[in-house]
């Protein structure tokens, strides 16, 4: 008897067994969007998270069989041009415990590849009574509206970590599916729990040159000024001994156009009124060509107008 109580009492006292760690997951989403020509688009992205961090991937040259090098073929010539696709890829990295958001671009000639340090921004979501089936999962509606988009998300209960596909985060689940009218992610995989060995790698992303949100939306608002900047700043010119310039800097307008077929159009720190190009005329006069864009005879945008009216 005492044999009996002592085995069991140490029972009792040895270490509990290990608990399951901190399960990967791993699923595989079939991205769509449309072009302006209405032209639809898809490519494939992978999110990698475990109950902390999540990391997504697309664009990469090992996936949907791409390489880095696209040709194009104009009748009877072909010309090698480079892809959207680069050896890491686009990459959105997001850390629930740090409150860190990072997102990974390839190089896009001139600029090398960057890293941008974005906001934490909390989605309001408003949950419906709504469900459906994807993948075998129940998942359930939801809808919250980010950076002038309004999103419909399918998230599902079952794996519960509040991560999802790009910049949209926040239910109490994954998200299998979310789109709007101009975007779509839908999964075509789901990998709960994962051997970590046949998932991607969660690491945060790291390039040489690196950009807040702010600079890098003014960037990018601003590409063909900025695009000759960088190209001046590299010697480079399109005849020997004269500047590289371009014809047209962006107006409130062709920004705003533009803005409406990325995936952010109006941020929290502006609001529509907010002036988003650049108006600076010593950044105008180093960067654009007016004389060539009056010869082209098509109505010069807003800075040449203030420009020729000196």
């Amino acid at each position: 008897m005492r044999l009996v109580l002592f085995s069991l009492l140490s029972l009792l006292l040895l270490p509990s067994a290990p608990k399951q760690g901190n399960p990967v997951g791993q699923i595989t989403y079939k991205e769509r969007y449309f072009e302006l020509n209405g032209e639809e688009n898809y490519f494939t992205a992978f999110l990698t998270f475990d109950s902390t961090a999540s990391l997504q991937t697309s664009h990469r040259q090992d996936m949907n069989g791409d390489t880095g090098i696209s040709a194009q073929t104009n009748g009877t010539a072909m010309v090698m041009a480079q892809s959207a696709y680069d050896e890491k890829g686009t990459q959105f990295y997001r850390n629930r415990v740090t409150k860190e958001f990072i997102t990974r671009g390839k190089a896009v000639k001139p600029f090398p590849p960057i890293i941008v340090k974005d906001h934490w921004v909390d989605i309001q979501w408003t949950i419906k009574d709504e469900y459906k089936k994807i993948l075998g999962y129940t998942v359930q509606k939801a809808v919250g509206s980010f950076r002038g988009r309004t999103w419909t998300a399918w998230f599902t209960k079952d794996i519960p970590y509040p991560f999802g596909p790009a910049k949209l985060h926040g239910l109490p689940g994954i998200i299998l599916e979310a789109g709007d009218a101009t975007f779509h992610y839908i999964a075509s995989e789901v990998c709960y729990p994962c051997e970590p060995s046949k998932t991607e790698k969660i690491v945060v992303p790291h390039e040489e040159r690196s950009y807040t949100i702010e600079q890098f939306v003014r960037l990018t608002d601003n590409m063909a000024v900025f695009s000759m900047l960088e190209f001046q700043k590299q010697n480079k010119t399109w005849n020997p001994g004269k500047p590289m310039k371009c014809l047209y800097p962006a107006t409130e307008e062709t920004i705003w156009q533009r803005r409406e077929q990325g995936t952010d159009i109006l941020y929290e720190w502006e609001n529509k009124k907010t002036k988003r190009a650049i108006y600076n005329k010593d950044t105008l006069n180093a960067t654009v060509d007016y004389k060539a864009a009056r010869q082209m005879g098509t109505p010069p945008p807003m800075q040449i107008k203030l420009k020729l009216q000196d």
